[in-house]
């Protein structure tokens, strides 16, 4: 999660709704949990597509420049 992009307070306030005991999808995330999960998936979907577009941006500069 860290990886991720969240700070510590995030992953706390999150980690409980993610996995239970067993390691299987927990049951008792709340609508606000749910809210906040699907926010967070969101952002992160935003930061590949802004990562992948950086990245684009990258491979045509190293290819100009390898050209020269």
């Amino acid at each position: 999660m860290f990886a991720a992009g969240l700070h510590s307070a995030k992953i706390a306030e999150l980690l409980p709704c993610m996995r239970d005991a067993d390691g299987w999808p927990s049951e008792i995330a709340a609508p606000r949990q749910v809210s906040d999960l699907t926010a967070e998936r969101d952002r992160i979907n935003r930061m590949i597509i802004y990562l992948v577009r950086f990245r684009d941006v990258l491979n045509e500069a190293i290819e100009t420049a390898a050209e020269k």
